[in-house]
């Protein structure tokens, strides 16, 4: 059954302070056979093989990273290793591992988080569900600042890559921690400016929502610019009477929309649009239903 390892150890201690490493490596390996999860036989076999350079210290390392399930180091260390020998599937694995055990660590290991982060944006930037995750355990265990910190340098690979939508998500998470970070309002109506460059009323809305104003509430004119820049010409609608519709003309304040044979052509406010009106993406199904087919759809 379980063994009192006491003794052991005290006796792996002794030949470890009169320099026997080879007695010591014999015990710990002994030790192992009968309890392969000892972790404190696995840490100093570890020792003792990186010591007379036995490559055997990585299967060691392997095994107490999967025992202990607090060990960072090792893991990291596994990481860089994976790395080297090019095998870039598990150093990712033992990446991700790693930060998540730095973060159950606390506020001390902030900068073997925030190393790991950015190694982890280099490699895998698209595993964005993965980063808001850590995110949150960032937020939630140590500090929230620090988390919007990290989601900054994340934001920048998605800028880079002109994909909008996940950049604006990637700021309004950062607004929500600050909404009155400068740098991220700054941001936030840049990306708007890029997503939606070719819609004609653009900095009509955008001076109309008071993005660029300090002093309206950021989420308030976020809210009012996304309801307004969905009615632009060739966007498509629903009406709960009328069904579905697209835009024709956006003149001024005044929106005309063509609800197809059934219901005919409708001009509306901006201001009624807004709150009669559903803006529909283009491959939403109610718009595929109305624009396709039965057959082909």
């Amino acid at each position: 059954g379980t063994l009192d390892n006491s003794a052991l150890i005290t006796l792996v201690d002794i030949f470890q302070d009169n320099h026997k490493p080879n007695i010591v490596t014999y015990l710990c390996e002994s030790i192992l056979e009968r309890d392969p999860s000892n972790k404190f036989a696995l840490r100093t076999l570890a020792t003792a093989y990186r010591e007379e350079g036995n490559e055997r210290v990585w299967e060691i390392y392997e095994t107490l990273v999967k025992v202990d399930y607090e060990e960072a180091d090792v893991t990291k260390l596994l990481a860089e290793q994976k790395k080297k020998n090019g095998d870039m599937e598990t150093a990712i694995d033992y990446y991700k591992k790693a930060i998540h055990r730095y973060i159950n660590d606390g506020i001390n290991s902030m900068n073997q988080i925030k190393e790991l982060w950015t190694k982890l944006v280099s490699l895998i930037p698209e595993e964005i569900d993965f980063f808001y995750l850590v995110q949150r355990k960032i937020a939630k265990g140590i500090s929230a600042d620090k988390s919007a910190v990290l989601m900054q340098e994340l934001y920048e690979y998605y800028k880079k890559e002109a994909k909008w939508d996940t950049a604006i998500d990637i700021l309004k998470l950062v607004l929500s921690i600050d909404d009155k970070d400068i740098w991220a309002r700054r941001e936030i109506v840049e990306c708007f400016r890029n997503k939606y460059a070719d819609h004609s009323q653009l900095e009509d809305y955008i001076r109309d929502s008071n993005l660029t104003q300090n002093w309206r509430n950021i989420f308030e004119a976020i809210s009012d610019f996304e309801k307004h820049i969905a009615f632009d010409a060739k966007n498509f609608v629903f009406h709960r009477s009328w069904g579905v519709g697209i835009i024709r003309k956006v003149s001024g304040d005044q929106i005309t929309i063509n609800f197809g044979k059934k219901h005919g052509i409708h001009e509306m406010s901006l201001k009624m649009a807004i709150t009669a009106l559903q803006p529909l993406s283009k491959d939403h199904i109610w718009v595929l239903k109305a624009t396709m087919k039965k057959e082909e759809l």
